[in-house]
């Protein structure tokens, strides 16, 4: 059998609480999502051919209920876990409760200036409308605290785009 890959993005969801303009997220509405059984049995799967790395993304991969079971059963399989995430689920009870099974966080953040990041879609939104006022630059600033409490290592994601 050929081997898989050895880092892998597992896309769990397409949902998100965002609404960024360049992004292939649904943004809340119904989409196929596999399992918690499927879930399992994938990564049980990429991690017996070869995967030493899956990356947890979406979507918003923190709105997925089970993320944390997925993030420990990763771990006991003795893969190196990331997690993709626009910080907005990352609270201080998620991570003091999944910190141990979190290898590395990339948070998302595409401007230093708060109307940019509004106009390219990073904002909550409520029924697919962009909620003001609202700042992800100080949510990230936040986030970024909390992860280095938990001693968790960060990286920055960053797309590049015209508004």
């Amino acid at each position: 059998m050929k081997k898989f890959p050895n880092s892998i993005n597992f896309h769990i969801t397409q949902r998100c609480n965002y609404i960024c303009d360049f992004c292939f997220s649904k943004f809340g509405k119904n989409c196929y999502e596999l399992s918690e059984i499927e879930q399992f049995k994938l990564i049980k799967e990429l991690a017996e051919n070869g995967c030493e790395k899956l990356n947890f993304a979406g979507g918003e991969p923190s709105i997925v209920q089970n993320l944390p079971k997925l993030l420990k059963f990763s771990k006991d399989l003795g893969l190196f876990t990331s997690l993709i995430s626009n910080g907005t689920g990352l609270t201080n009870k998620f991570l003091r409760n999944s910190f141990e099974n979190i290898d590395l966080i990339g948070l998302s953040i595409d401007s230093s200036n708060e109307e940019i990041n509004y106009k390219l879609g990073r904002c909550l939104t409520h029924n697919n409308e962009k909620i003001k006022p609202y700042s992800h630059v100080n949510l990230i600033k936040n986030r970024a605290e909390l992860i280095k409490k938990f001693n968790i290592p960060l990286k920055i994601n960053t797309v590049v785009t015209s508004l």
